[in-house]
């Protein structure tokens, strides 16, 4: 099997960290340009308090857990809410699309086992958005 790796090539050409992509992709958004994808207003939404969540995100060739301010908006023609995701977040979940390319060319081009990355993505899983920590040590086999 060849696989060609021109998306991920694509992503990490980028000298960025997923951080300043999610900041870039949300600091200049009008609200007044939103269409509800519920009731298909267009210009009815205005926002409203964000919350909370987690980004797993491999910066500087390292797995990284970092905390998110997701905006919101409600619309006030039929009261639904929305988050606003940048494409470089997956809906529902805690994983950059970075992150999970680079998880998936390592393990297809065989430079981790299983074993490495579902300890790292435990790891990762119940690291907390409020500590900044580090991925431990794993016998001298480096996940990057």
């Amino acid at each position: 099997m060849l696989i060609k790796n021109s998306i991920l090539v694509k992503l990490c050409s980028i000298r960025c960290s997923d951080m300043e992509l999610y900041l870039n992709a949300t600091k200049d958004i009008k609200v007044s340009k939103i269409t509800c994808p519920c009731c298909k207003a267009p210009g009815q939404c205005e926002y409203i308090s964000p919350y909370k969540r987690m980004m797993i995100s491999a910066a500087d060739d390292t797995p990284k857990v970092q905390c998110l301010s997701i905006k919101r908006v409600k619309c006030n023609s039929c009261g639904h809410t929305h988050a606003i995701l940048p494409d470089i977040l997956i809906p529902y979940g805690s994983y950059s699309i970075r992150f999970i390319l680079i998880v998936l060319t390592k393990y297809l081009q065989r430079k981790t086992s299983v074993a490495v990355f579902l300890m790292i993505l435990v790891y990762l899983v119940q690291a907390s958005c409020n500590t900044r920590t580090s991925v431990p040590q794993l016998s001298g086999q480096g996940f990057y």
